[in-house]
């Protein structure tokens, strides 16, 4: 994100029951769980949807099964 100079350090990781009225154009999971869940809730939209894998996020993010990163659509 640094590179594209996003300030995303204040950023949380999110469920996707907090993302069912959003629009996001790129989603990133960071285990199978939520890569296979992510999957499924987005079906039938145009989401691009990136599996980073990871020994343990919930080291770094401290909340485990919210591995989730969403980028919100340019308008």
């Amino acid at each position: 994100m640094e590179e594209r100079n996003i300030d995303a350090s204040m950023h949380e990781p999110e469920t996707l029951e907090q993302l069912e009225d959003s629009f996001v154009d790129l989603v990133i999971t960071l285990t199978t769980q939520a890569h296979e869940g992510t999957v499924d809730f987005f079906k039938n939209q145009p989401v691009e949807i990136e599996y980073w894998e990871t020994e343990n996020p919930s080291i770094n993010f401290g909340k485990a099964g919210s591995c989730t990163f969403c980028l919100p659509k340019n308008t």
